[in-house]
């Protein structure tokens, strides 16, 4: 019976939480237009952002029906802050402590499962966004104050 090698390592790692007793891994995703997930993966908990970043913009197609410019790519990048605010409530103790997962499989698993949901809501975000805009409408949005740009 033959193990392939795990495709990521759950290890201690920088703790931006300040936790260096926890053992983490890293969601590494890269977002298109509107903030849509367009490439995805397990990272080692130990990755560091610079190499994360690599080898995810490494991976957007240059050519073909998919295709990036290097302007896009940059833009793009520049706009990952509000994904990460987006999976902040993975950062949370009681979300975290409820997760008892050791398998790398079950891991990888739940990965896809978080990247899939994501796409969703970015899709209904933006489907909501574009018919808002087509016919110059609001819906209430916190407050109930008028939005145009409302969230999933």
């Amino acid at each position: 019976m033959c193990h392939d090698p795990p495709l990521f390592q759950i290890t201690h790692g920088y703790s931006k939480d300040k936790r260096p007793d926890l053992k983490q891994l890293v969601l590494a995703m890269l977002c298109g237009d509107a903030n849509v997930p367009i490439l995805g993966k397990l990272e080692d908990g130990n990755a560091s952002d610079k190499a994360i970043n690599h080898r995810l913009l490494s991976n957007v197609p240059g050519e073909g029906e998919d295709h990036y410019s290097a302007e896009q790519i940059l833009r793009t990048y520049k706009e990952q802050n509000g994904i990460e605010k987006n999976f902040g409530f993975l950062e949370d103790d009681q979300i975290v402590n409820a997760l008892f997962l050791k398998r790398p499989e079950r891991i990888e698993a739940l990965g896809l499962i978080l990247l899939a949901s994501l796409l969703i809501w970015r899709l209904i975000e933006l489907v909501m966004r574009t018919q808002l805009h087509a016919r110059q409408a609001t819906v209430p949005g916190w407050d109930n104050k008028p939005t145009a740009r409302p969230s999933a």
